[in-house]
């Protein structure tokens, strides 16, 4: 957005991989684009220092290399509030990527649970994460289930321009089992081409049943195609059921439906 606003963008790595939980063809692709609207990527940044200037704020980083700046944004990932809050004196276990839960998200302590983005889990630490946890606890604690948490595929995005996001089985894992990829082109699609897209692909995992099992994209609209595209993969529709959903046409969903059917 900065970019767009005509700021002066640079993007200060940790290390030399981009996004490295997404699909790195379109990482590419999509870094590509933005180096070619004037954003800059510094790889291995190895940031040292951030000091206040009469000018700006100074980045130090690299060899003794400085550059100024008027604005820092640190998005170098999350860290959980798992201290001071008082789990010591509970004798709650917690590490430093959490607070550790067994399958029904209660703690060693067995009338305390927890939920959401202080858990040390694998699970992607997202507010949809968060919502499925919260929801699962109300009814296990309102006795209406005694069953462990049972985790849906959890789609995540993002935001960059063009997007990309992702739900289910990757196209990495999936080299390394019996699935068929189906590639799309977003360019190729004519309700795409109305907004004039002109980057994007799109990568489809189906079992051998032709059950979706997984998908990425990178588009303007991928958060959208990638949500459409949920129940199929969280319910296993085969394809009879893939043809029971006719979507409002012309839209983003009727064209992303399209191709799994």
């Amino acid at each position: 957005m900065a970019n767009a606003a005509g700021a002066a963008v640079t993007v200060f790595m940790r290390g030399d991989t981009a996004l490295r939980e997404f699909h790195q063809p379109f990482v590419k692709q999509v870094m590509a684009d933005m180096t070619k609207r004037g954003v800059a990527f510094v790889p291995n940044a190895d940031i040292s220092a951030l000091t206040k200037k009469k000018d700006g704020i100074a980045i130090h980083y690299g060899a003794q290399q400085e550059e100024t700046v008027d604005w820092v944004l640190d998005a170098i990932g999350r860290i959980p509030n798992a201290d001071k809050i008082g789990l010591e004196a509970a004798g709650v276990e917690y590490t430093k990527h959490g607070i550790v839960v067994d399958d029904h998200l209660r703690t060693n302590i067995p009338n305390i649970y927890a939920s959401g983005d202080v858990l040390a889990k694998d699970q992607p630490k997202l507010t949809p994460t968060a919502t499925f946890e919260s929801y699962y606890l109300f009814h296990l604690l309102s006795g209406q289930t005694t069953d462990p948490i049972n985790y849906p595929a959890i789609p995540t995005t993002v935001y960059t321009s063009p997007r990309i996001a992702k739900v289910g089985v990757t196209p990495e894992a999936a080299a390394n089992g019996n699935y068929k990829l189906v590639h799309n082109h977003i360019p190729d699609d004519w309700y795409r081409q109305i907004d004039e897209e002109t980057m994007g692909d799109n990568i489809l995992i189906f079992d051998q049943g032709h059950h979706l099992v997984g998908a990425t994209e990178f588009s303007e609209q991928a958060e959208d195609s990638i949500n459409t595209l949920l129940p199929a993969v969280v319910f296993h529709y085969d394809q009879a059921q893939m043809w029971q959903l006719a979507h409002i046409f012309p839209s983003i969903s009727a064209s992303a439906w399209h191709k799994i059917r």
